[in-house]
């Protein structure tokens, strides 16, 4: 995954996606899961943001659009905000299933047993000092532990060795399609890109918003009301309203990401 900050006194467009209709008054140490999008309302990514305080926020990208996505947040801030690429500095282990809360919370001592979901913390798990969020992308419930690249190993080690006798495998991104389908969380490039707004996701979406990030210019209304109307009528290649709806598999094997189309 990508990562970075975004810090500075202002308030910045390029940090409003906190603050939308599901986030706008969350105090510090909260999440949300928001979109990044074009002014013709297509999606340029998906990703989660983490709350220090209204001068500081964390957030976490798409790994192949983290050049893209941050080149975005400088636009929408106009200079008005430091974005400071961490991707190099920055590693991301996410612990996903239901024993994976209390498995992390063990490792750091018991200090993480009151998160609720979307919050996170500062936190020292197995002797590694990391970001330490009940956040997750698979419908599960989650720990999602970012450290710093140089104790990446002794974090990886710990996390595995304390799943193992629980059950618990390492495993790939692409293993969570099942489990992201059933939730129907959407999948930036399968479901989400630059071509199609989030309207025309369909219900596989259902559960993200669309944050208030639309428009360049704020004196110019006009013209990004006629680039949406525009992206509407553009016919769209996965049909008549480029529906998403769940289905159930015909035979016992996981969806592909095919199942989703």
């Amino acid at each position: 995954m990508g990562e970075a900050y975004l810090r500075g006194p202002a308030r910045p467009r390029g940090r409003r996606a906190a603050d939308h209709e599901r986030g706008r008054r969350r105090a510090g140490r909260q999440g949300v899961y928001t979109l990044l999008c074009l002014p013709s309302g297509g999606v340029v990514d998906d990703c989660i943001f983490y709350k220090y305080s209204d001068e500081e926020y964390f957030v976490i990208v798409n790994a192949s659009n983290t050049a893209k996505d941050l080149e975005w947040f400088r636009e929408q801030s106009r200079s008005l905000c430091d974005v400071v690429d961490v991707s190099d500095e920055k590693s991301l282990i996410a612990v996903q299933g239901p024993k994976a809360v209390a498995m992390v919370d063990e490792l750091a001592g018991g200090t993480l047993g009151g998160l609720t979901s979307f919050t996170f913390a500062d936190a020292v798990v197995a002797g590694v000092p990391c970001i330490a969020a009940r956040t997750g992308y698979t419908g599960e419930d989650a720990s999602s532990c970012a450290a710093r690249t140089s104790t990446r190993p002794a974090l990886w080690t710990a996390l595995l060795d304390a799943a193992t006798p629980l059950g618990g495998l390492p495993i790939g991104l692409g293993a969570r399609d099942s489990l992201r389908l059933e939730a129907r969380l959407p999948l930036y490039g399968n479901d989400l890109d630059e071509d199609h707004t989030r309207s025309r996701r369909g219900s596989l979406g259902g559960q993200a918003r669309r944050p208030r990030l639309h428009r360049r210019r704020r004196a110019a209304p006009a013209e990004a009301g006629r680039a949406r109307a525009q992206a509407r009528r553009v016919p769209d290649r996965r049909g008549p309203a480029g529906d998403r709806a769940p289905r159930l598999p015909d035979r016992r094997s996981p969806p592909s990401p095919r199942a989703a189309r």
